[in-house]
């Protein structure tokens, strides 16, 4: 990955700076664009940036398939929401005559990644407030939630699924809760596109099916269901939800994914099987009771009971009006 010049089909000579946004990825970084020296129009280089993969992504067969995926995105693009945006392929780039990557809009200045959000420490972020224990905390990371559900929402209404929704691929500014999601070109989109199946998720994140169904199987958005609520439950407690010691007579179940396997959320019908439950684990019960019927539904009910980004949003919302009253 490095700066230069490369060709934008809408944009034209697209100048790309070395400063890298976020960590490097398995695929590829994403960089700065810092000019558009062929473009008349009023667009702003500064609120662009530009994917460009590496050499393992792109080699053999796999350019071809990756451009036909970003030339689908892009005739197919999903509109943004008052609060939320897509990070959506808007041009591809070439080096020569070879596609390298694609454009898309940055987001917005001061934004970071949601995995910030989730660690216990999480208090204060960009001046915001989002201490877990307090009242305007967890105002704020309630319409968070409220702003993530919404994009959620929108995208399985348009038939894609996440597959590896996570919270680093969701970026937030903390001042005004304005939601990013990004790393889109990984989407399973929808039938109706073609066929762009997705790579597996992160282990933390993926619903106990995936350890049975077959690797190349479709994903649902019962999937992303899943993930979503492990991420929720994070937002809202600092902790994942299959975080405990499982007690000595419980065996092959000493990482999350393993808990996951087998079934083992904390607050459900195997919470027997821990030695040890951490504290943060009680915000659940102590601020947010109305929620644990969901996260039994999303962690126990089955693929087809999982609760939907709709069903989340609807309860935050009334979350957030009923903390505000209080």
């Amino acid at each position: 990955m490095k700066e230069g010049i490369y060709i934008s089909d809408d944009f034209g000579q697209t100048y790309i700076s070395a400063f890298r946004l976020g960590t490097e990825g398995a695929e590829g970084a994403v960089l700065q664009v810092t000019a558009f020296p062929q473009n008349r129009s009023s667009v702003v280089a500064a609120d662009y940036c530009a994917k460009l993969y590496g050499k393992n992504a792109i080699e053999g067969k796999k350019r071809a398939e990756r451009l036909r995926k970003i030339w689908a995105m892009r005739e197919n693009r999903i509109k943004d929401g008052p609060k939320f945006e897509f990070g959506w392929p808007l041009s591809e780039l070439k080096k020569g005559n070879q596609f390298v990557g694609f454009l898309m809009k940055r987001a917005k200045k001061g934004s970071c990644s949601l995995g910030e959000f989730v660690v216990p420490g999480a208090k204060k972020l960009e001046g915001a407030n989002f201490d877990f224990d307090a009242p305007r905390g967890r105002i704020n990371r309630l319409a968070l939630m409220c702003n993530i559900a919404a994009g959620v929402n929108r995208l399985h209404s348009a038939g894609h699924v996440f597959v590896d929704f996570k919270p680093s691929n969701v970026l937030a500014h903390p001042a005004t809760g304005e939601i990013m999601f990004v790393d889109l070109d990984s989407l399973q989109l929808s039938e109706k596109l073609g066929k762009f199946p997705a790579p597996l998720g992160t282990p933390e994140y993926m619903p106990p099916e995936a350890y049975v169904d077959p690797a190349d199987k479709p994903r649902s958005p019962s999937w992303d269901r899943f993930s979503m609520a492990v991420f929720f439950y994070q937002m809202i407690t600092g902790i994942h939800p299959y975080c405990g010691t499982a007690k000595e007579f419980v065996t092959g179940v000493d990482t999350l994914e393993d808990k996951i396997k087998a079934k083992m959320y904390v607050g459900g019908a195997e919470a027997s099987k821990y030695e040890v439950i951490p504290k943060p684990h009680h915000r659940l019960a102590s601020y947010y009771p109305e929620l644990q019927p969901l996260f039994r539904q999303a962690f126990e009910g089955g693929p087809s009971h999982r609760p939907s980004a709709e069903n989340w949003g609807i309860k935050f919302y009334e979350l957030m009006k009923k903390v505000k009253g209080a």
